[in-house]
């Protein structure tokens, strides 16, 4: 039975701790149910099975952070990485978990640079020559990685952060843009260049990044999910594996994010997290 806990950061959240048995654990859902994050959490729920104790609903990032460090139970959530970059302002993010917190890569999805299908000036020559608009997501996490690329491809190229996808996707159908980056091109989109080693799991790409910007840093970037827990080690399973092996995930809506550094340490995989050269 599926059993679920409501609670609020306004409530003022202090403890959790049931006395489950030590196999059990609990999973925490901070974001819309039904959106991308949620979905993580729920691949990891379905895959523990009958070690699957409760699922934490709160309203936010930071509610979650303080379940995590309040919890006596062994407990996990689905982390959107730029949530441990430090903010737009370089002051630090509020929702940063602590380091020893980190279990690794759960799922990485490669960005792409789409335009308009119906855009016959959308080609690689205007990419990387000419003077053109690039919409992305605003994130202090992935804008400079975005902008450092564009720039050493084409210095004209010119990066206009959105809130919002929905709202970039608006303004290339409107021919305010020429280009976004993001990870999936919707109707009436195309994604040609993949930042990835290989066009291999992707459906549209036939270039990636570094092909047509070779000297260019940034050319393989993802957006990721990571897990992140605490009190684990009562639990006797490889929890990542377990959830690539499931069959909610082998069905999963989200067919664009794939396993992650799968075969690397922990601690090359956070490393590689946090940018750091090996």
């Amino acid at each position: 039975m599926l059993k679920i806990i409501l609670t609020s950061a306004l409530a003022g959240l202090i403890s959790i701790s049931i006395g489950y048995a030590d196999n059990k654990v609990d999973v925490v859902q901070y974001s819309k149910p039904g959106g991308q994050a949620d979905r993580m959490v729920t691949y990891v729920q379905d895959s523990l099975g009958d070690n699957f104790g409760q699922r934490i609903v709160v309203d936010s990032c930071a509610a979650a952070k303080k379940v995590l460090m309040n919890t006596d139970n062994p407990t996990v959530v689905a982390w959107m990485t730029e949530l441990n970059s430090p903010q737009s302002d370089g002051s630090p993010n509020p929702c940063k978990l602590d380091d020893n917190m980190f279990i690794g890569y759960l799922a990485a999805s490669p960005w792409s640079i789409c335009h308009r299908t119906d855009n016959a000036d959308a080609t690689i020559d205007a990419l990387t020559s000419e003077k053109i608009r690039v919409g992305v997501w605003r994130s202090a996490h992935y804008n400079k990685k975005f902008n450092d690329f564009l720039v050493a491809m084409n210095p004209d190229a010119k990066m206009i952060p959105y809130k919002k996808g929905s709202e970039y996707r608006a303004a290339l159908a409107a021919g305010e843009l020429d280009f976004t980056i993001t990870t999936m091109g919707k109707d009436g989109e195309i994604c040609p260049i993949v930042f990835s080693a290989t066009t291999e799991d992707s459906v549209q790409a036939t270039m990636v990044a570094s092909q047509i910007a070779p000297d260019a840093p940034n050319t393989e970037m993802t957006y990721n999910y990571t897990l992140w827990g605490v009190n684990m080690d009562s639990v006797n399973m490889d929890l990542i594996s377990e959830v690539h092996a499931s069959e909610g995930w082998k069905n999963r809506r989200d067919n664009r994010f794939f396993p992650y550094l799968a075969t690397s340490s922990v601690e090359v995989q956070f490393n590689h997290m946090m940018g750091i050269k090996e």
